[in-house]
């Protein structure tokens, strides 16, 4: 019987935890295309055949899809998120954004500090849905 060769790729993981990584040594924000160039100087020596070739029918190679996954589970779980402006892709690590917020709301004018208003009479509220087509 002739034994098959087991197949090996970079896990999805793995990716996740090196994009964590890095943006915590970027300060928590890089831009995506530096990401992916990063990805590729650390990870090109360890990349099995399986990692090079083409996955399914996809056009590009199994590494770039499992980069991709690890992107998209990020992002899905709110650790990193996508941020563009004008033009240029980043990744932004959310603690970073949470815990500079947590400091801005910290450093806030203490409310009895705050100048007085005179409060704005609110309307009533309707609530209402309209239906459409689609």
């Amino acid at each position: 019987m002739a034994r098959r060769k087991v197949k090996t790729a970079i896990s999805v993981e793995s990716y996740k935890q090196f994009i964590i990584h890095v943006l915590e040594q970027s300060d928590g924000i890089i831009e995506d295309e530096r990401l992916d160039e990063l990805i590729v100087a650390a990870y090109t020596k360890l990349w099995s055949p399986t990692d090079k070739r083409p996955w399914g029918n996809k056009p590009f190679p199994k590494w770039k899809q499992n980069v991709a996954s690890a992107k998209s589970a990020l992002d899905r779980t709110f650790t990193v998120i996508k941020y563009e402006s004008e033009g240029v892709r980043y990744r932004v690590l959310v603690r970073g954004v949470v815990a500079h917020a947590a400091l801005q709301w910290a450093q806030r004018v203490a409310p009895d500090k705050k100048p007085a208003y005179e409060p704005l009479i609110q309307p009533k509220r309707i609530y209402k849905v309209p239906e459409v087509e689609v």
